[in-house]
C-alpha cells in the first residue's frame, strides 16, 4: 500500500448538480497548497468527470434524485492524496453498484455523451474503481504523475502614504481563507480576502 504523505477530503456532499463546481474549488485551493499548481487544470477536469458520473446515476429519469429506501438523499465525498510523485483521486459514493458502476464507452463522434471515463483513461496513468467492504457504495479513482512546482510569490500591495503597507497574507491550512495587514493590532477573517489601500485598518 503506499505512503500517502498528503491526504485532503471534502465531504459528503449531496448527489446533487451543484457537486462538481464544489468539488473543483476544493481541487484548485489543495493543489495550490500542495504546489502541484501544474496539476489543477487536469485534476479538476477527472474530478468533474467522476462526480459528475455519480450525480447522472443518482438523478431519475424525471430529473429528479433518486431517494434511498430510508428517504436519504445519495452522496459523494472527494480524496486527494499524494506520495509527492503521485497525486490519487478517489470519488466515493453511497450508490448502489446497479445504478453507478463505472463502465468505459467509445462514443459515436455525434454522441453528446459517454465520454467521462473515455477522457480519464486518456489522461490518467491508471483507474479503476472497487467496492469496500462495510461500505454501501463503491469507490472510483484514477492516478496521475505529480510533479512539485516552486510557488509564485505572493502579490504586494501598494498601498498610500498614510496607510499601512497591505500584504495579502492567505493561508490553505485553516478555513475559511484570512488575510492581515502589516502594522495592524488585529486579524480580520473572510471567505474573499480583501486588499482595500487606504482603508488602513477599518473594518
Amino acid at each position: 500500500m503506499a505512503d500517502w504523505l498528503l491526504s485532503s477530503d471534502l465531504g459528503p456532499l449531496g448527489a446533487l448538480p451543484t457537486a462538481p463546481s464544489l468539488a473543483r474549488g476544493f481541487v484548485s485551493v489543495t493543489l495550490s497548497d500542495w504546489g502541484f499548481d501544474g496539476l489543477t487544470d487536469v485534476t479538476e477536469l477527472l474530478v468533474s468527470e467522476l462526480s459528475t458520473n455519480v450525480v447522472r446515476a443518482a438523478t431519475g429519469p424525471d430529473g429528479a434524485p433518486r431517494y434511498g429506501e430510508d428517504g436519504s438523499l445519495p452522496l459523494l465525498w472527494i480524496r486527494l492524496l499524494s506520495d509527492g510523485s503521485r497525486l490519487m483521486i478517489e470519488v466515493w459514493d453511497t450508490l448502489p453498484t446497479a445504478l453507478g458502476a463505472p463502465i468505459a464507452r467509445h462514443p459515436e463522434p455525434d454522441e453528446e455523451s459517454g465520454r467521462g471515463l473515455e477522457i480519464i483513461e486518456m489522461l490518467a496513468e491508471d483507474w479503476g474503481w472497487e467496492t469496500i467492504p462495510g461500505w454501501s457504495g463503491k469507490k472510483v479513482w484514477a492516478v496521475l504523475k505529480a510533479t512539485l512546482l516552486p510557488r509564485a510569490p505572493a502579490p504586494r500591495v501598494i498601498a498610500p502614504s498614510t496607510a499601512p503597507k497591505m500584504v495579502p497574507s492567505i493561508s490553505w491550512l485553516r478555513w475559511p481563507w484570512s488575510w492581515r495587514a502589516e502594522g495592524c493590532p488585529w486579524r480580520r477573517r473572510s471567505v474573499f480576502p480583501v486588499v482595500v489601500p487606504g482603508r488602513g485598518c477599518g473594518p
